[in-house]
């Protein structure tokens, strides 16, 4: 079981897209050892499909490597 920064619910893992206003697009609960990178795809793949007009993505640190890519 994987630890998700000490929360007080263990071996879960909270990945949510949010508009500009903080509301939330989709969310996507996982396992809290999954990296976060991994489990991106998955749900920008339904953001981008159902928000078509969407012209940019912001993201933390902990999204490097070869998502940058694969959103382009």
């Amino acid at each position: 079981m994987g630890v998700d920064g000490y929360k007080k619910i263990k071996g879960r893992k909270r990945t949510a897209v949010v508009d500009v206003l903080g509301l939330v697009l989709k969310c996507h609960v996982g396992a809290a050892n999954q990296a976060d990178v991994k489990a991106a795809p998955g749900v920008l793949f339904w953001v981008l499909e159902t928000y078509s007009r969407l012209v940019k993505i912001l993201a933390d640190q902990g999204y490097q490597g070869d998502l940058g890519s694969w959103i382009k």
